[in-house]
Protein backbone atom coordinates (compact mmCIF):
# COMPACT_ATOMS: atom_id res chain seq x y z
CA UNK A 1 0.00 0.00 0.00
CA UNK A 2 2.72 2.33 0.97
CA UNK A 3 4.57 1.70 -2.67
CA UNK A 4 1.16 2.70 -4.37
CA UNK A 5 1.00 5.65 -2.61
CA UNK A 6 4.11 6.72 -3.28
CA UNK A 7 4.35 5.98 -7.04
CA UNK A 8 0.71 8.17 -7.07
CA UNK A 9 2.61 10.69 -5.00
CA UNK A 10 5.40 10.89 -7.56
CA UNK A 11 4.73 10.07 -10.67
CA UNK A 12 0.93 11.61 -11.02
CA UNK A 13 2.65 15.14 -11.10
CA UNK A 14 4.46 13.93 -14.56
CA UNK A 15 1.21 13.61 -15.92
CA UNK A 16 -0.45 16.78 -15.08
CA UNK A 17 0.12 20.04 -17.14
CA UNK A 18 -1.72 23.68 -17.24
CA UNK A 19 -3.97 24.63 -20.11
CA UNK A 20 -4.95 28.35 -20.26
CA UNK A 21 -7.89 28.89 -22.41
CA UNK A 22 -8.80 31.88 -24.68
CA UNK A 23 -11.99 32.64 -27.01
CA UNK A 24 -12.43 34.53 -30.35
CA UNK A 25 -15.59 35.52 -31.61
CA UNK A 26 -16.36 37.69 -34.79
CA UNK A 27 -18.42 39.90 -32.07
CA UNK A 28 -15.67 39.29 -29.65
CA UNK A 29 -13.69 43.08 -29.19
CA UNK A 30 -9.67 43.45 -29.18
CA UNK A 31 -10.06 46.69 -27.08
CA UNK A 32 -12.82 45.51 -24.18
CA UNK A 33 -12.59 41.64 -24.24
CA UNK A 34 -10.28 39.46 -21.98
CA UNK A 35 -10.44 36.56 -24.26
CA UNK A 36 -12.87 34.49 -21.71
CA UNK A 37 -15.67 32.53 -23.17
CA UNK A 38 -17.81 35.10 -22.07
CA UNK A 39 -16.26 38.34 -23.38
CA UNK A 40 -13.91 37.24 -26.16
CA UNK A 41 -11.19 38.87 -28.58
CA UNK A 42 -11.78 40.05 -32.02
CA UNK A 43 -9.42 38.63 -33.86
CA UNK A 44 -6.98 35.23 -33.58
CA UNK A 45 -3.81 38.06 -33.68
CA UNK A 46 -4.68 39.67 -30.34
CA UNK A 47 -5.10 36.39 -28.89
CA UNK A 48 -2.06 34.95 -29.45
CA UNK A 49 -0.15 38.18 -28.72
CA UNK A 50 -2.02 38.33 -25.25
CA UNK A 51 -1.99 34.95 -24.30
CA UNK A 52 -0.43 34.37 -20.79
CA UNK A 53 3.36 32.99 -20.81
CA UNK A 54 3.25 31.19 -23.54
CA UNK A 55 6.22 28.98 -22.44
CA UNK A 56 5.04 28.18 -19.29
CA UNK A 57 1.27 26.22 -19.84
CA UNK A 58 0.00 25.09 -23.05
CA UNK A 59 -2.51 27.42 -24.79
CA UNK A 60 -5.39 26.86 -26.64
CA UNK A 61 -7.47 29.32 -28.54
CA UNK A 62 -11.14 28.59 -29.23
CA UNK A 63 -12.11 30.15 -32.15
CA UNK A 64 -15.57 30.68 -32.70
CA UNK A 65 -18.03 29.56 -36.16
CA UNK A 66 -18.00 32.83 -38.84
CA UNK A 67 -15.72 33.87 -41.40
CA UNK A 68 -12.53 35.61 -40.15
CA UNK A 69 -11.48 37.79 -43.07
CA UNK A 70 -7.85 38.86 -42.97
CA UNK A 71 -8.04 41.71 -45.66
CA UNK A 72 -7.66 45.52 -44.65
CA UNK A 73 -9.14 46.84 -48.04
CA UNK A 74 -5.51 47.28 -48.52
CA UNK A 75 -3.52 44.07 -47.57
CA UNK A 76 -4.35 41.15 -46.29
CA UNK A 77 -2.90 41.13 -42.23
CA UNK A 78 -1.15 38.22 -41.95
CA UNK A 79 -1.36 36.11 -38.57
CA UNK A 80 2.05 36.09 -37.20
CA UNK A 81 3.08 33.24 -34.46
CA UNK A 82 6.30 34.32 -33.58
CA UNK A 83 6.41 33.54 -29.65
CA UNK A 84 7.96 30.16 -28.13
CA UNK A 85 4.82 29.00 -27.37
CA UNK A 86 4.94 25.46 -25.28
CA UNK A 87 1.80 23.79 -27.28
CA UNK A 88 -0.27 26.19 -29.35
CA UNK A 89 -3.96 25.08 -30.43
CA UNK A 90 -5.65 26.95 -32.32
CA UNK A 91 -9.23 25.12 -32.42
CA UNK A 92 -11.86 26.17 -34.75
CA UNK A 93 -16.00 25.30 -34.36
CA UNK A 94 -15.80 23.11 -37.08
CA UNK A 95 -14.28 23.06 -40.98
CA UNK A 96 -17.59 24.29 -42.68
CA UNK A 97 -18.41 26.76 -39.79
CA UNK A 98 -15.24 28.67 -38.94
CA UNK A 99 -13.62 29.98 -42.17
CA UNK A 100 -10.41 31.97 -42.00
CA UNK A 101 -9.52 33.69 -45.42
CA UNK A 102 -7.15 36.24 -46.86
CA UNK A 103 -8.82 38.01 -49.07
CA UNK A 104 -13.10 37.14 -50.07
CA UNK A 105 -12.56 36.76 -53.34
CA UNK A 106 -10.05 33.87 -54.55
CA UNK A 107 -6.69 34.95 -55.79
CA UNK A 108 -6.96 38.20 -54.47
CA UNK A 109 -4.90 38.34 -51.03
CA UNK A 110 -1.42 39.40 -51.33
CA UNK A 111 -0.41 37.76 -48.61
CA UNK A 112 -0.40 34.55 -46.72
CA UNK A 113 -2.47 33.41 -44.10
CA UNK A 114 -0.59 32.01 -41.43
CA UNK A 115 3.13 32.98 -40.31
CA UNK A 116 4.77 30.19 -37.98
CA UNK A 117 8.14 30.93 -36.52
CA UNK A 118 7.31 29.06 -33.01
CA UNK A 119 10.89 28.17 -31.57
CA UNK A 120 10.31 24.99 -29.62
CA UNK A 121 6.57 24.04 -28.95
CA UNK A 122 4.16 22.40 -31.36
CA UNK A 123 1.35 25.12 -33.51
CA UNK A 124 -2.29 22.75 -33.74
CA UNK A 125 -4.74 24.19 -36.20
CA UNK A 126 -7.61 22.15 -36.18
CA UNK A 127 -11.57 22.24 -37.64
CA UNK A 128 -11.16 25.60 -39.55
CA UNK A 129 -11.60 26.71 -43.43
CA UNK A 130 -7.79 28.22 -44.41
CA UNK A 131 -8.67 29.83 -47.49
CA UNK A 132 -7.78 32.26 -50.64
CA UNK A 133 -4.43 33.28 -49.05
CA UNK A 134 -0.92 33.64 -51.05
CA UNK A 135 2.25 31.34 -51.01
CA UNK A 136 4.48 34.28 -50.74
Amino acid sequence: MKKLIFVLFVLLPVFIFAVDYYYVDTTGSDALGDGSEGNPWATIQHAIDNASDPGGVDIVIYISAGTFNLWTGVTTETIVINRDFQDLTLQGSGAEETIIQGHSVSGSADNRIFYINNGWGDVEISDVTIRYGNTI
